[in-house]
């Protein structure tokens, strides 16, 4: 009975996880096709000049990308360490404003 009630419960967690990454995963789906289609919108709005759409863009795509993460894994890892805080703070400044680049 003891081994029974631990197999249940293996396979309701693994259930659950499973369940959960698809929702997840269609959640991402979901979420990527919107970004696409406002994305799209955006660029064919010609009402807007080019700086507005572009404004317009990045206010939608950067709460996508983790440019704090991003910016780090474009050192190696004992240089990012080394870096002083205002090293890395102007190093995600910098990553940052670059990101806009595509853009234009």
């Amino acid at each position: 009975m003891k081994h029974l009630f631990k197999y249940i419960l293996l396979l309701s967690l693994t259930l659950s996880q499973t369940l959960y990454a698809q929702t997840d995963e269609e959640y991402i789906k979901a979420l990527m096709v919107n970004k696409t289609e406002i994305f799209f919108l955006i660029m064919n709005d010609k009402n807007n000049d080019k700086k507005i759409r572009q404004e317009k863009i990045m206010a939608e795509v950067n709460p996508l990308f983790d440019f704090k993460l991003m910016a780090r894994l474009s050192l190696h890892k004992n240089t990012w360490k080394s870096l002083t805080k205002e090293q890395k703070k102007n190093l995600l400044e910098t990553f940052y404003f670059s990101s806009k680049g595509f853009l234009s």
